[in-house]
């Protein structure tokens, strides 16, 4: 995203100044200044100059300028520009080369408020209001500090959450819900490993809660400093979340907006658990037959049991008949699109099922369409692959109402999960 940010005057002399990343030097805005500001002949609002990008809004006798490395969106871009504009003019009054000189230091402090590591992160100005220390954003009033942990235990006013909703009772569902996927080579060795996670919420609480929850994984400042939680690779927060620590644990702090929401998404690449284990080999049983065996293995606890288990197999495109047997479950041989359809509703854990399967043909001609992997779709409830876990989750309102919390556990691949054989 944005490798750097600045404010220059018509002149071309830079007044705010942002590096965001290590990829860039502050002598780059040098060259806006010889290519865009001594240039009448720039017309359009970027330029790039070998893998420089520079994207840039005017704004009275300002140029708003932000320099990026990467293929990024620019319409992003612009509306983060824009955005920063509307902040500055709510916050400073008409944005100016005199106001910028006035009020640089708030101008920072909205900067670091507004962008993590160069990613647009919170642009609304009454969020904005309760992270600024140093002045008040609509009075230029300073903040007192008692007044900001008030505002941060018990908020009264967030613009993505009405006043006054009231629901007869409170109660609040939590669901981790986690993609498994996997590619498996023919030798059976695991070539790609890992886990898209997402954690939703279904919040029915009433007033303006305050909700701390607590992961078994690192999150927010914290990601990477302990060797005791699962270790998350990449994380995105939804726009609500701030981070607390609490018992010495790092938490999310947010206030829920009245709808269900995608709190945060989250990828894990290392440790991945396995709840099926396939194991497949073909082999040539006579001319013009192949022979397949399959075997599943479940490796959740036996309690646990994977629901909803389909396996598709490819056979060849010269395939006239096939002839199946299983231990559990249903299988068929779709003739149309050449595949072996295996079908489990329900397989208790830690059990080992198998498929035999012998496959006539008209030739041994083989194409790339017959080299194809097969495919493992399932569901497991009560389950993570990633060993990702709700610790708490606290909620506290003004009226100390007393809520229900209800957490859902579930990993599923869903054409995720390739074998070649």
């Amino acid at each position: 995203m944005l490798s750097a940010f600045f404010l220059v005057n018509a002149n071309g002399n830079a007044l705010i100044t942002r590096m965001i990343r290590d990829d860039l030097r502050p002598e780059i805005i040098d060259l806006f200044r010889v290519y865009v500001i001594q240039n009448p002949a720039i017309r359009t609002p970027m330029l790039t100059l070998g893998g420089i990008t520079f994207l840039w809004i005017r704004h009275m006798d300002l140029c708003i300028v932000s320099v990026i490395m990467s293929n990024t969106n620019p319409t992003l871009v612009f509306e983060f520009l824009f955005r920063f504009v509307s902040v500055c003019n709510a916050s400073i009054g008409e944005l100016n080369e005199e106001a910028v000189k006035k009020h640089f230091m708030l101008i920072y402090e909205m900067l670091d408020e507004m962008m993590d590591f160069g990613y647009p992160l919170n642009t609304d100005i009454q969020r904005l209001e309760t992270y600024i220390v140093s002045e008040n954003i609509h009075g230029l009033v300073p903040v007192r500090h008692n007044m900001r942990r008030v505002t941060t235990e018990y908020p009264t006013d967030v613009a993505w959450r009405q006043r006054d909703i009231k629901y007869r009772k409170n109660r609040c569902f939590v669901d981790v819900l986690e993609k498994l996927n996997l590619s498996v080579s023919s030798q059976g060795m695991i070539v790609k490993a890992d886990v898209e996670g997402v954690i939703k919420l279904r919040p029915f609480l009433s007033g303006m809660p305050h909700c701390l929850l607590s992961l078994n994984c690192a999150v927010g400042p914290s990601e990477g400093h302990t060797a005791l939680f699962v270790k998350v690779d990449e994380c995105v927060y939804h726009p609500c979340v701030g981070f607390k620590t609490s018992n010495g644990d790092s938490c999310l702090s947010f206030v829920p907006p009245d709808d269900e929401f995608e709190l945060m998404r989250y990828t894990v690449k290392r440790n991945v658990r396995l709840p099926v284990r396939i194991h497949a080999v073909v082999k040539k049983k006579c001319e013009n037959v192949w022979q397949y065996q399959l075997s599943m293995r479940t490796c959740t606890e036996q309690q646990l049991h994977v629901t909803d288990v389909v396996i598709r197999i490819p056979t060849p495109q010269n395939a006239v008949h096939a002839s199946c047997d299983v231990q559990i479950g249903k299988v068929k041989w779709d003739a149309n699109e050449h595949v072996i359809l295996w079908r489990i509703p329900r397989v208790q854990g830690m059990t080992e099922w198998m498929l035999r399967a012998n496959v006539h043909m008209t030739s041994e001609a083989i194409t790339p369409r017959d080299r194809l992997p097969l495919q493992v779709d399932f569901t497991v409830p009560s389950l993570t692959a990633s060993g990702i876990a709700v610790r708490y989750l606290q909620i506290t309102e003004r009226s100390n109402y007393r809520a229900l919390k209800w957490v859902r556990y579930e990993t599923h691949s869903r054409q995720s999960y390739l074998v070649y054989i």
